[in-house]
């Protein structure tokens, strides 16, 4: 334990000149901040002497102030912001703050000035300050998570860790005006989508943050997002790193997958039906929206946003495909591109009926687009999260029955074809001529 300071009204009297201590109503109140002892009294205070510290009052008017005196005791000013952003109200009266020579003041304001104080002294906390408020956590599966040089897990006989990584670059990925939660949220939910199409249950991850200034409120809301995914697949933060620089959020996934048992892009056999989950082109629909190149209802937008704010990682679905698909990969780059990968990694070759794909899409219906825009999305659009996978004609029952205990749509599109050549079908049977073209990082624009 560290050491105590006991604080009298002459001594807050002598900080803050002629305000003066009077009308005493409380005295040594103890607060453990990081194991020191901080004793605070309570003053009943006329704001006159306040005034040349920031505090804004009407003289004469008497309000509740509290005094602690930081340096003695080794606190920083964030474990002193953090004390009373979590104290809340005392005496019914929010409470702010202000620093002067060592100490602090914590004053009684309206609820703006209370934040913007907040926020002001919350900007001054250290880099492991950041990790300690809004990213550590006991671990519930991992030997040892965040806090020293190394995580540990421990890998259960019989099975495989399976590992992914992901990055998001802010303009690149994501755009500046996201709600932070769904970032968060989407941070790791194209992870998960990794190892869903694995066919890996979820065990623990790693966040490694950059950021061009410390916003508490920013960083709260990401992390509530982030969490309430993990949380959902019992995954634990287990460590990362963290920076100063342009917003960039890496996060790298580990999963475990039984032996033999994982989904490989190279599994795909001739004669396999294909394959895609929930729903294609919602997310592109909305960048393109926010680009300006396409107009929809606002109802159409709004949907079609939180698709691509918030996508929903296929996990349960890519469990319960254990033993019944020959391959899989996720959509992230776009339905095409990514199918390509199986079609390469397994040296065959597919047939997709145009309108089955279509049907996908939740809000092409209405939204009022050409079927040449719809077919583009859905096709080439990314940003799905969405699996795409093969299984044998005689499992479609077994297929049937992992999207009703998953929750989660399936659609038949195609048929993997001896011939190494991806055909797109119209409604009739006939070959489509297409462009179309996937996301590629250093290619699209």
């Amino acid at each position: 334990m560290g050491g105590r300071v006991g604080v009298e009204a002459d001594e807050v009297g002598s900080c803050i000149g002629k305000g003066g201590g009077q009308g005493v109503y409380g005295l040594n109140h103890e607060v453990h901040i990081n194991g020191h002892v901080l004793a605070i009294g309570c003053f009943g205070m006329r704001l006159e002497g306040l005034t040349n510290h920031g505090a804004k009052s009407e003289v004469g008017h008497v309000m509740v102030v509290h005094h602690v005196v930081v340096n003695p005791v080794g606190a920083s000013g964030y474990d002193v912001a953090h004390f009373f952003a979590q104290a809340g109200k005392i005496g019914g009266q929010q409470r702010g703050g202000n620093a002067v020579g060592g100490h602090v003041f914590i004053v009684a304001f309206c609820a703006p000035v209370v934040e913007a104080l907040l926020e002001v002294m919350l900007g001054f906390m250290g880099e492991f300050d950041l990790i300690e408020t809004y990213f550590k956590r006991p671990p519930r599966h991992a030997v040892l998570g965040v806090g020293d040089d190394c995580a540990l897990l421990a890998v259960k006989s019989g099975q495989q860790l399976a590992i992914s990584s992901d990055m998001l670059v802010e303009g690149r990925h994501f755009l500046p005006t996201v709600n932070p939660a769904y970032l968060g949220h989407k941070a790791l939910a194209v992870n998960l989508s990794d190892l869903a199409a694995c066919g890996a249950q979820p065990k623990a991850f790693l966040l490694s943050l950059a950021l061009p200034q410390v916003v508490p409120q920013w960083l709260s809301e990401f992390s509530k997002g982030m969490w309430a995914l993990a949380d959902a697949h019992h995954c634990d933060l287990i460590g990362g790193d963290t920076t100063r620089g342009p917003l960039n959020i890496c996060i790298t996934v580990l999963g475990e997958v039984p032996q033999a048992m994982a989904l490989l892009r190279g599994g795909a056999k001739v004669g396999d039906d294909i394959y895609v989950s929930g729903h294609l082109g919602d997310a592109r629909l909305a960048l393109e929206v926010f680009r300006g190149t396409l107009s929809v209802p606002q109802a159409v937008f709004e949907a079609a946003r939180l698709r691509m704010d918030k996508p929903t990682p296929r996990v349960e679905l890519g469990l319960a495909l254990r033993g019944i698909a020959h391959s899989a990969v996720d959509v992230s780059d776009g339905l095409l591109g990514d199918l390509q990968h199986i079609l390469k990694a397994s040296g065959v070759g597919a047939e997709i009926d145009t309108q089955q794909v279509l049907s996908t899409m939740a809000c092409g219906q209405s939204s009022g687009l050409k079927p040449d825009d719809l077919l583009r999305l859905t096709l080439a659009g990314g940003d799905d999260y969405e699996l795409v996978f093969t299984a044998p004609e005689n499992q479609r029952q077994a297929i049937a029955s992992a999207s009703e205990s998953s929750a989660t749509p399936v659609t038949r599109i195609g048929k993997i074809t001896a011939h190494p050549h991806l055909s797109l079908l119209d409604n009739n049977g006939h070959s489509l001529p297409h462009s179309f073209e996937s996301f590629d990082h250093f290619k699209t624009p």
